[in-house]
């Protein structure tokens, strides 16, 4: 009761602008981060599996094309219709890899292996280049070649292992980042939840308190007011509070 109400309400609302300040600040805070992360996980890791994936079935299908032009090697116009398809998913799928070599946010082992499976490509290319020129001149059959080209099954095996591998990396590396990304967000809830706690903690007491002591000497200068009018000026007017209805009570009792 020694403040005034000015002063209270002045406090109340200076409060509770801040702390909704603050409360929207924490807000913006943790959707910007998130949108950071959200966006750092699909640009590195969703983008480093999807493309994994691409390249991977491209993988897939360069070997089909290979075994097709394998069983077709007594049709000369099918042995050069699947040469042709094999060059061209062989030419996707080193684009593939550049690209996916050239993908930003990975560790600093990325590189090394990137390189590693361009390599196993390569090999790969060496050895089925003239085996597929000697099956188009007739020299080989279907099972002379296929035994031939059964030697470089190892470097395509070794080449999807090691991209099995950097997609087992790459999903780690997402599922890290979503913890990351549920961690902040949890702090975040638990700092929003804080300054609620903390506005309901310095507001209600506030309120109450400035309510009670608002109807406590609205009620006194009421009586006050009934007493004179009704001719009983034999009472003194002591105000309970120093704010400014007390200031009016203790008026009153002066004109009393």
């Amino acid at each position: 009761g020694r403040i005034s109400m000015r002063a209270r309400l002045y406090f109340a609302t200076g409060f509770a602008l801040v702390l909704l300040a603050l409360v929207g600040a924490l807000g913006y805070g943790a959707l910007d981060n998130t949108r950071s992360v959200l966006r750092d996980l699909f640009a590195h890791q969703v983008g480093a599996l999807t493309d994994m994936a691409e390249v991977r079935l491209g993988l897939g299908q360069l070997r089909l094309a290979e075994k097709s032009l394998m069983i077709n090697s007594s049709n000369a116009v099918e042995v050069q219709t699947q040469q042709e398809l094999w060059n061209t998913q062989l030419q996707q799928l080193r684009q593939r890899l550049q690209r996916l070599q050239a993908l930003p946010g990975q560790d600093a082992a990325w590189p090394a292996a990137m390189a590693k499976v361009q390599e196993g490509l390569q090999a790969y290319e060496a050895g089925l280049a003239p085996i597929f020129a000697r099956v188009a001149s007739t020299e080989l059959d279907t099972v002379v070649a296929a035994a031939y080209a059964e030697q470089f099954q190892g470097q395509v095996q070794e080449v999807d292992a090691q991209l099995a591998q950097l997609a087992a990396q790459a999903r780690t590396h997402m599922e890290a980042a979503q913890a990351a990304l549920e961690q902040r967000t949890a702090l975040m809830a638990v700092l929003m939840a804080a300054a609620v706690v903390l506005a309901l903690l310095v507001l209600l007491p506030l309120t109450l308190s400035s309510v009670r002591a608002l109807t406590r000497s609205l009620a006194q200068a009421r009586a006050l007011a009934e007493r004179i009018a009704a001719g009983d000026l034999t009472q003194d007017a002591v105000a309970q509070a120093g704010d400014e209805l007390g200031q009016l009570i203790a008026a009153m009792g002066r004109m009393q």
